[in-house]
Order: structure tokens, then sequence, then C-alpha cells
């Protein structure tokens, strides 16, 4: 298989994963409407959802963490384009190479960070940390952040590819900000 193959093949999988973990956001966020809402009318009823506070955290790790690779993928993000638009193409995909690179570089740090941290929890022989009120062992959802964080790396990894690609020439009437 050629290298441009292999590529190509690696970036529709990530593109994937990326779909599909930010569907997994939208059926915890879901939930979460949902546990909100019989916790809000239970106190009404003077029996609100216990944990709640708990459950919700752990809810928001996941749709954070989750979704935050998609919406690079779709270029959701904040944009500042009032000055960078009056640049010409090639300063532009210039610009865009470096924002890459280095939102990759802290994207990759803090996957790194969070993988190893929930790695050395895992390993430890002492128990991890858990919620307050129920006790839920926090490790499995660090873990579900590395997810998360590692796929924004690979989608940035995958930005810097194509801002890489346009500087030096290919697809050059193709701007990488409009690319998906």
């Amino acid at each position: 298989m050629r290298v441009g193959q292999l590529a190509h093949t690696f970036e529709v999988g990530i593109r994937r994963a990326s779909r599909v973990l930010h569907m997994a956001a939208g059926v915890v966020l879901c939930s979460m409407v949902l546990l909100v809402t019989a916790d809000i009318v239970g106190r009404f009823a003077l029996r609100p959802v216990k944990g709640s506070i708990d459950l919700g955290s752990l809810m928001l790790v996941l749709i954070f963490f989750w979704s935050v690779a998609y919406t690079q993928l779709v270029k959701g993000h904040v944009r500042t384009g009032l000055v960078i638009e009056r640049l010409s193409t090639h300063t532009q995909v210039i610009l865009d190479s470096v924002t890459s690179f280095l939102s990759a570089g802290i994207v990759g740090f803090m996957s790194w960070q969070l993988g190893n941290r929930a790695w050395l929890i895992m390993i430890s022989s002492k128990p991890g940390p858990l919620t307050d009120l129920l006790n839920i062992p926090e490790l499995p959802f660090k873990f579900m952040a590395f997810l998360g964080s590692l796929m924004l790396f690979l989608v940035l990894l995958i930005d810097l590819s194509h801002s890489l690609a346009q500087a030096v020439g290919k697809n050059a009437g193709k701007h990488p900000g409009n690319s998906s």
C-alpha cells in the first residue's frame, strides 16, 4: 500500500472515530438533560436525584472531550478572520500551518499528561480518586478524556498535514480552513 493511500485510510478512520465519539457524546448529553430534569422535578417533590452533581460532572467530561475533535473536524471552533482574511492566500496557509503545529503540540502534551496520570493511577496500589457522594471511580473517565484529547490531537495532525501540503504547493486552490 502506498504512503498516500495509507494516509488517506488513516484520515478516514480518524474522521469516522471522531464522528462516533461525537454521537456518543450526544447520547450522554441527552442522558444529562433527563438527569437534570428528573433532579429539578424531584426537588419539587422533595426527592431530588441522589448524586446528580457527581453524575453531571462525569457526563460533562464525556460531552466535552468526546465532542471537541469533531468540532475541529468540521471547523466549528472560533476563528478570527478579520485580519487574516486580508492577507494573501499563501500567508494564510503559513499561518494555518503554524497554528495547527502549535495546537497539535499543546493538545499532544495535554493528551500525554492525561494518559500518563490515568496510567499512574491504574498501576498504583492505592485506589484512585472517587466522586464525592456516589464514590464512582474517576479513572475510567480520565481514560475517556485521554481518548477524546488523543482524537483531537490526531485531527490536528491531519489539519497540519493539509496545511503543509498546501504551503508547499499541493492543492493550491483549496484553503485548509475550508476542508473537512
